[in-house]
């Protein structure tokens, strides 16, 4: 017989399977059990126990017309697992359409000690075997290639937490917590009002009409037009603001800008301005200092000190500044004593009261008699909520006694028609007064005006103004 009548053993599919090729014509003796050995021996096919299964379950009639059977399959190698981040911070954003939400930029508030993610490290996987006992090599596991920067750790046991509060952002293949929120991004001209109880740093341009509304320090970086802003915190402009029509500047903290054009608005604390000040009606509950710009224009209310290059411009506008007043610190002092007034009241009430009932003596029915017990104790808490008001009240008045200044320093030029305000008292100079010029106050209270080696009244200086 010859060997095509023989069966044989085929590998097949990268010897990962070995088929037992059976001719019709095949003698039924060479399908022993021990034939089959022999052939699969020959072949070099690894005698497994499946291999050995695979022969006792071998049926020889089954193929009596010819055919094929698998006498062996591999063990496929199983690939280990690239490495992978788990997310676990989600984000709360506010159902507002007018709101830029943070979940639009794909960013998340978190705080410190917050568990961002967690790391599942890559595996190797387990290699696999072909049916001739060789060994089939298993791809391992890609690592992880996420850079963790400033504001993230990752612990021992994979978990990456925030360790300060802010902003999670994950970015080309970077994750960080950035203590404020930065806007680096083409912002929607549909959005309406940016809200956010952090910091925000923006260094895309604002369009006209946007509103910021900010619980901490706020920069933007390109020029602030025609955009309303409301900062807890402090504002730096750094090129420059201009307003218009009813766009408001309200800052708790202090402003720095290159210049300000428009601008109305409140300052709780110092302003910083590099070049000019045009036009503008602020109220700056600190020191206004500018001693490379010009203010021109407006009406500028300080508090504490003012450094400026120019007062007015050569065109004379009327520019006003206004003196010695402590405009935010007095709205807080009024609701002070308002609760003063109101304490006064609620306890001379509770004192008449009183006098009523024990004008009856020993008249007293049982309920009155209980109501003047109770008196007792109302008086007493009237009495306290008082002498607290009034404490309030004397603190106020002496803080605002403290940052009610008068201290001006002009080193070029204040120009005619500059209107200077002290006490509700109006100055206006009709001719211009060459720097350096000072204005102080002296120990009686009157305003001084120095320029060179001259130094006058304010009053004395504008007559002979007027004289000449």
């Amino acid at each position: 017989m010859g060997r095509e009548n023989e069966p044989r053993i085929v590998i097949a599919d990268a010897r990962m399977r070995a088929d037992l090729s059976v001719p019709a014509s095949c003698d039924p003796e060479s399908l022993s059990k021990p034939a089959l050995l022999a052939i699969i021996s020959d072949a070099k096919v690894e005698l497994t126990r499946d291999v050995h299964a695979r022969i006792d379950g071998f049926d020889p009639s089954s193929l009596s017309n010819g055919g094929e059977y698998a006498i062996a399959v591999g063990t496929p190698p199983v690939n280990g697992e690239d490495a992978r981040v788990e997310w676990l911070a989600r984000d709360e954003a506010k159902d507002s359409h007018d709101t830029l939400h943070l979940r639009d930029k794909g960013l998340i508030r978190v705080s410190a000690g917050d568990v961002l993610a967690k790391v599942h490290q890559e595996t190797q996987g387990e290699d696999g075997r072909d049916v001739l006992g060789g060994r089939v090599a298993a791809r391992g596991g890609k690592p992880l290639g996420l850079r963790l920067l400033d504001g993230v750790q990752v612990g021992s046991d994979g978990v990456i937490r925030a360790v300060c509060d802010g902003i999670l952002r994950k970015e080309d293949g970077a994750v960080s917590v950035r203590p404020y929120l930065e806007i680096s991004e083409r912002i929607d001209p549909a959005a309406r009002l940016i809200d956010f109880d952090g910091a925000v740093r923006v260094v895309v341009p604002p369009h006209a009409g946007l509103q910021f509304r900010v619980a901490g320090d706020l920069e933007i970086v390109p020029m602030i037009d025609s955009c309303s802003i409301e900062c807890a915190g402090s504002l730096h402009a750094l090129s420059g603001i201009v307003a218009r029509e009813s766009q408001r500047l309200m800052v708790g903290g202090s402003l720095s800008a290159k210049y300000l054009d428009g601008v109305s608005g409140a300052i709780a604390g110092d302003v910083s301005v590099d070049r000019e000040i045009i036009n503008c009606t602020l109220t700056i509950g600190g020191s206004l200092l500018a001693p490379n710009a010009s203010l021109v224009g407006g009406v500028t209310t300080v508090t504490g000190v003012v450094r400026l290059k120019d007062l007015g411009n050569e065109a004379e506008r009327r520019t006003a500044i206004v003196l010695g007043s402590v405009p935010l610190g007095q709205a807080e002092l009024e609701q002070a004593r308002a609760a003063l007034t109101g304490a006064n009241a609620s306890t001379r009430k509770l004192v008449d009261e009183h006098a009523s009932l024990t004008a009856f003596g020993k008249g007293l029915t049982p309920q009155q008699k209980e109501r003047l017990t109770e008196l007792m104790f109302e008086i007493a808490e009237a009495r306290a909520e008082a002498m607290k008001a009034q404490s309030v009240v004397s603190q106020l008045e002496e803080k605002l006694g403290v940052q009610r200044t008068v201290d001006v320093s002009v080193s070029r030029m204040i120009y005619p028609r500059c209107v200077i305000v002290l006490d509700g008292k109006k100055y206006e100079l009709t001719r211009g007064v060459r720097g350096p010029v000072t204005l102080t106050i002296d120990q009686a209270g009157l305003p001084i005006i120095k320029s060179g080696e001259t130094s006058c009244l304010l009053e004395s200086f504008l007559r002979a103004a007027r004289a000449a």
